[in-house]
């Protein structure tokens, strides 16, 4: 019978030991030295007997698991709310710059930046966030929250971009793949709306052979009145 009283006693002993290296990790000093652990320990033991408001005070602290788990939410759940809004809030901005161009290649140009603003924010935003952490004991859930608004972030660039690309699929021909169409459409859009110097001035050519051409048949058509007039006169 003493003999089972003491396994007993033992595994009780073995289980308070690993309770209270529990609340060790749990405060968030897992990573700390053992000396500086044992001597905060002690001194505190010092402030417990001195000051009796002091371990009101530390008791209060410690019977708020709730505070602890809110603040673990919120290094996950801000990364995602501000990043998904930075994506949402900025939609549309690629027409607002392209307003600003003069020309039509710094329209494209600035409504390609349009469109990847959004993103680059949302990125950035993530990155301060995990950087501004560093050092915390909730880091590992801060990094959860970038994680999981990078990939809401990227979750609805591929629905827009599923969107934009579901709109033109009806005019892609049968026997063309959408990336093989998309690409001739933005060749023939960059040859379209930015000629070269040699496409210029063979459209000068042209247009002044044509005109060359027009004035050549009406000197010709009126020499053939004439002609006829003077004969129908003799």
């Amino acid at each position: 019978m003493a003999k089972t009283m003491t396994s007993d006693e033992r595994k009780k002993d073995t289980r308070e030991k690993i309770e209270l290296g529990g609340l060790i990790v749990k405060a968030g000093l897992r990573y700390e030295k053992r000396a500086l652990l044992l001597g905060a320990l002690v001194d505190l033991s010092r402030k417990l007997h001195a000051d009796e408001g002091e371990r009101a005070r530390l008791i209060a602290i410690g019977t708020e698991p709730s505070a602890m788990a809110a603040n673990k939410l919120a290094f996950v759940s801000v990364p995602v709310v501000l990043m998904v809004m930075a994506v949402v809030g900025m939609s549309g901005i690629e027409q607002w710059l392209a307003e600003f161009a003069k020309t039509e290649a710094a329209r494209l140009t600035l409504g390609r930046i349009g469109i990847a603003a959004p993103y680059v924010v949302s990125a950035t935003i993530g990155t301060v966030l995990l950087f501004t952490s560093a050092g915390s004991a909730n880091i590992k859930y801060a990094a959860w929250g970038a994680l999981a608004g990078s990939t809401a972030t990227l979750l609805i660039a591929a629905i827009r971009e599923e969107t934009r690309l579901a709109t033109v699929a009806d005019r892609v021909p049968a026997t063309k793949s959408m990336t093989a169409a998309l690409g001739q459409t933005i060749w023939r859009y960059a040859h379209h709306r930015q000629p070269t110097n040699s496409q210029r001035d063979l459209k000068r050519t042209f247009e002044r052979r044509d005109r060359q051409e027009l004035v050549a048949r009406v000197e010709v058509i009126g020499a053939g009145k004439e002609v006829r007039r003077r004969n129908a006169t003799g």
